[in-house]
């Protein structure tokens, strides 16, 4: 075969490979992988906008010309900086001005087909720390006074600004932060909740939505059991009753078996609501919601045993329940050990796609 024959060849299954690989926006996070909906592991070509002072958002990713020459460029990913003194400089009062323009950019980063990762930059901590601030001001002004004042044990950083990691303030005051000094962990948490109620309707984010739905309506044998397992941990690993001789209630992920907890019966109680049994405990007790955890519950017609079994479009089920609504699906908590189910917020995570298998 010639030589440009051959270079022919390559040029023409690279073309093919490239249309087959652009895919759709519809991705989810499993372990350390980010996936589409054909279960091919996404990798991105991008760059980073942090600025990390006032305005707090780089003016340039406003510009319409300069964010498609970035897409056209080959680039279809940006790490933005979502700073908290930008949009929290003054405790619970926020500036909306910066989350709207911050959410001016991420629709036409969007537009262009970029998908955004909010990044919540913070070298060296604060201001107070020789750095700025990666955490508002005055938070760090919250937390106790460290031993010996910044820069020590330097008499002074200097340009190596990296060395500030090494101060004692500086570590004092992430301690603080991961101690919950101050409240530091609620003013984080209500700080991410401002930003993801204005952003939530993005689909360049990592949020469930209606354009994942395939089908509400299933069809499911009421007379058959069924195994519940997830994306995330696999077939392996089934939706199950631990057996601890006390109440025998409480719902976990174990090791897939011929056991009886493992073996889900399915039935349609009312409109797209499903009611969820084991042939272990019978129908006398159901998949319930009992002060925010998953147990099996005494049977009744509380809503909270009410699940919807939503089909999307990668082929796995998302299930919800009557009581809390599409906003929170069943899951699985990643703490390592990776068993304990729970109710958190719906997104596209492979520990809330599940499997349903006619045993």
């Amino acid at each position: 075969m010639k030589s440009y024959q051959v270079l022919f060849l390559i040029c023409y299954s690279l073309i093919n490979f490239l249309t087959l690989c652009y895919g759709s926006a519809d991705v989810y996070t499993d372990g350390m992988y980010i996936k589409d909906e054909s279960d091919r592991i996404r990798i991105y070509h991008g760059t980073n906008f942090v600025n990390k002072g006032f305005p707090w958002y780089p003016p340039e990713l406003l510009d319409p010309i300069f964010v498609a020459n970035l897409s056209s460029w080959g680039l279809n990913f940006v790490r933005l900086g979502m700073m908290w003194e930008g949009v929290e400089p003054n405790p619970q009062q926020y500036n909306y001005t910066y989350l709207n323009i911050m959410k001016d950019i991420i629709k036409l980063l969007e537009s262009n087909e970029i998908f955004v990762l909010f990044d919540m930059h913070q070298d060296v901590l604060s201001s107070r720390t020789g750095s700025y601030d990666g955490i508002p001001s005055w938070l760090y002004d919250k937390f106790p006074a460290p031993n010996h004042p910044y820069p020590w044990p330097f008499k002074k950083v200097g340009s190596d600004w990296f060395l500030g990691y090494l101060t004692e303030a500086c570590s004092h005051g992430f301690q603080c932060l991961y101690d919950n000094a101050g409240g530091a962990v609620e003013s984080m948490t209500l700080n991410w909740n401002e930003e993801e109620e204005k952003h939530h309707e993005e689909t360049n984010d990592n949020v469930a939505n209606n354009d994942e739905i395939e089908s509400t309506k299933i069809r499911l044998d009421e007379n058959s059991y069924y195994r519940l397992t997830t994306q995330w941990q696999g077939d392996n690993k089934s939706l199950d009753i631990l057996n601890d001789g006390k109440n025998n209630n409480k719902v976990q992920l174990a090791q897939t078996g011929n056991y009886s907890g493992q073996h889900w019966k399915i039935k349609l109680i009312q409109d797209d609501y499903y009611r969820l049994t084991t042939q272990w405990q019978g129908d006398e007790k159901s998949l319930s919601i009992v002060n925010n955890e998953i147990i099996l519950d005494k049977t009744s017609n509380d809503n909270a045993q009410y699940w919807k079994i939503t089909l999307l479009k990668n082929n796995y089920y998302r299930f919800t329940c009557k009581q809390q609504g599409y906003e929170k699906s069943l899951d699985i908590i990643n703490d390592g050990q990776n068993n304990k189910v729970t109710l958190a917020k719906s997104g596209c995570y492979s520990g809330q796609y599940w499997n349903i298998i006619q045993i």
